[in-house]
């Protein structure tokens, strides 16, 4: 450390027996001292400033190097070039990582119906995919999951158990099916309010004054990907009746005032459509920004995915028989420069159904019972 207090010695005569001899001035190299007056040292974190800066006055004699004269330029531009080509091997490194892409893997339910004998089965298969996936995984159903009139019991009971397991097992957005609907708008309500997800529907416009209880998207995270999710449904089997303050819109056109306003803040687009293959494809032909479309309603198991442009439309059957599991690789710009799907066969798995079925009698005994009040 340089003592500021005392004055260095500048070279002088040495006197020698009786011979007087000049000190040598020590050697200075235009390139490795700052020009005469005051030397300072460089500071190269302060921003506004040159890159060369000197900030503490110090001795000349501190920077001089044991080099030979003429040396100390091509040393230091020697190192200064070797230090630029590892700073710019790092900065290709990064840029050829984020080039490699991202890997997301979604998987996927439709028409749950709410068969509570699935449900264990679909558990371990989400939990076994989500441990295997190397990168973020994402959990998406396509709505008619928590009611099915055509089976009595289901008609009346298992809704709640349901939307708790989804609950539990963590699904990212939901659909909303025909058959979500069927309970009436109280229900729905409830259902909605239970769920730890946002149930989606684009297309299902409230009359002016009234608040749905459902939303047209949202917005999820997948590592480093912003995901837009946007619901859509079909017009058929639809309860009209029961919510007379809701109006069908086109989905098409729904879905395109969606991606005009939101699609230019995500990397990916994903829409969970409740509706058919075939209108899911005239959909993507008319609103080509779609990256996967996940459909329901027509209960197609879809090994082989439909490619309309760079739309992926699929659909995992029904009844929680499959779960569908899709690898995606995004690059960069949020290009899906690869996709690979396949499903998982569910077993059914013996569960305690007798509430339901005690359900089913207080109500079938109930009906019974106005009707011959009434006739």
């Amino acid at each position: 450390m340089v003592d500021r207090g005392r004055a260095v010695p500048r070279p002088g005569p040495v006197r020698l027996g009786t011979e007087v001899r000049e000190r040598p001035s020590p050697v200075r190299d235009p390139h490795l001292l700052p020009p005469r007056g005051e030397r300072r040292i460089w500071n190269l974190l302060e921003p506004g400033t040159q890159l060369l800066r000197w900030d503490h006055p110090i001795p000349r004699h501190a920077l001089s190097l044991p080099i030979r004269p003429g040396e100390g330029s091509d040393r230091l531009d020697r190192r200064a070039v070797v230090s630029r080509i590892f700073i710019s091997l790092l900065m290709v490194i990064a840029v050829a990582g984020t080039g490699l892409g991202e890997t997301v893997t979604i998987l996927y339910t439709n028409d749950v119906h709410t068969r509570v004998e699935q449900l264990p089965g679909l558990s371990a298969a989400i939990e076994d995919e989500r441990a295997a996936a190397s990168g973020p995984v994402l959990l998406f159903d396509s709505g008619d999951t928590w009611q099915d009139y055509r089976v009595p019991i289901y008609a009346v009971w298992g809704a709640e158990r349901t939307v708790e397991w989804m609950n539990t097992v963590g699904y990212d957005a939901m659909a909303l099916g025909n058959h979500d609907l069927y309970y009436g708008p109280d229900r729905l309500a409830h259902f909605v309010q239970t769920a730890d997800f946002p149930v989606l529907c684009a297309n299902l416009r409230p009359v002016a004054g009234v608040k749905s209880p459902f939303t047209p998207y949202t917005f999820v995270q997948a590592g480093g990907l912003h995901v837009l999710v946007v619901g859509l449904i079909t017009d058929e089997d639809l309860p009209y009746l029961d919510y007379p303050w809701l109006t069908y819109l086109d989905p098409a056109e729904a879905l395109a005032a969606v991606l005009d306003k939101e699609a230019n803040k995500a990397d990916l687009v994903v829409v969970l459509g409740h509706l058919p293959v075939a209108a899911a494809k005239r959909i993507a032909q008319r609103v080509p920004g779609i990256d996967i479309f996940l459909t329901g309603h027509s209960h197609e198991l879809m090994e082989t995915p439909v490619h309309v442009g760079k739309t992926v439309i699929l659909q995992a059957g029904a009844f929680g028989q499959h779960l569908g599991i899709l690898t995606l690789t995004v690059n960069s710009s949020g290009e899906v420069t690869k996709a690979a799907n396949s499903f998982r066969t569910i077993e059914k798995t013996p569960v305690e159904t007798d509430r339901g079925y005690i359900r089913l009698g207080i109500i079938g005994g109930l009906t019974l019972a106005l009707l011959l009040l009434l006739f």
